[in-house]
């Protein structure tokens, strides 16, 4: 490896890598991928294309190696594979109303049947990107091995000062109305290849994808259950406690729930109600229960 590749494994574990290591059952290692390592944990796709199965703790946690080839502004970086992943696993876009976006749906087809009619699906908080992200796969595998259809959604203009001005209605209409023909849920029916049918759907959200979430049952009767985390609804001057407060939605009161931290910094940062709402009243305001 040479100093210089011990220097560069070094910088890798202070952001989030590991020394190179792809030791355990169906764990192969992939091809090389052309890539960088200021680029690679947004280049998901392209490891994803040389794996036949899951990559072993992608993102923060990822095991990463440099191929040693010579590459001039790049690096030939590869990765460890877990062959034997017992999930099947889908990827498709959608088209957001007005044809601006075709934002990413990642998934897995229910474990232990050919069919389902139960659809589960968690969007991501604001600043997240689906590419780089690994902690919402434990979600899906969980919801999967229940025979779930399960997909990660995301969503268009998601970064923290897009938030400010974001147009919660439309992004939860793009994602949810069964009668928009590229919504997310026509999309993952579509690319589940007859496996997936969104009859009945429970809907996950952290942060804005908890607005999100709180909104799918106004767009389509299907939704049975919304789980939020930190789905609260006013950071700051940023207030849209009106859009979300549980008078203004139609999932019933006993069918959403929101795991929340009292002294929440960001979604309830107030302090008795100075500046924002504190979190908890926001918590009551969303989900019409009293803690």
């Amino acid at each position: 490896m040479g100093i210089f590749g011990g220097i560069k494994h070094f910088i890798i574990g202070l952001f989030g890598g590991h020394l190179y290591s792809c030791d355990g059952p169906g764990f192969e290692s992939t091809t090389c991928v052309k890539s960088s390592w200021r680029t690679w944990k947004t280049d998901r796709d392209l490891f994803d294309a040389q794996c036949a199965g899951n990559l072993v703790q992608w993102g923060d946690n990822s095991t990463v190696d440099s191929c040693g080839r010579l590459c001039i502004g790049c690096t030939y970086i590869r990765t460890c594979c877990d062959t034997s992943y017992p999930f099947t696993k889908f990827s498709t876009t959608y088209t957001t109303i007005g044809d601006e976006y075709t934002p990413k749906i990642k998934g897995l087809l229910p474990k232990n049947q050919e069919q389902s009619d139960k659809c589960y699906i968690y969007m991501m908080g604001s600043g997240q990107n689906i590419d780089i992200e690994a902690y919402y796969e434990y979600f899906l595998e969980d919801m999967a091995s229940n025979n779930f259809c399960a997909a990660a959604v995301e969503y268009p203009e998601s970064s923290f000062i897009e938030y400010v001005q974001a147009d919660v209605v439309w992004k939860t209409e793009s994602i949810f109305n069964p009668d928009f023909p590229t919504s997310a849920i026509h999309q993952i029916e579509k690319a589940s290849e007859g496996a997936c049918q969104c009859d009945h759907i429970v809907v996950h959200g952290f942060s804005q994808g908890g607005h999100i979430a709180t909104l799918a049952a106004n767009y389509n009767p299907n939704v049975d259950g919304v789980l939020l985390f930190s789905g609260q609804c006013q950071i700051g001057p940023i207030d849209r406690c009106n859009l979300l407060q549980k008078t203004q939605t139609l999932i019933p009161e006993d069918k959403i729930r929101n795991i929340f931290a009292q002294d929440d910094g960001i979604l309830g940062c107030g302090i008795g109600d100075i500046i924002a709402r504190s979190a908890l009243h926001q918590n009551k305001l969303v989900t019409g229960q009293n803690c």
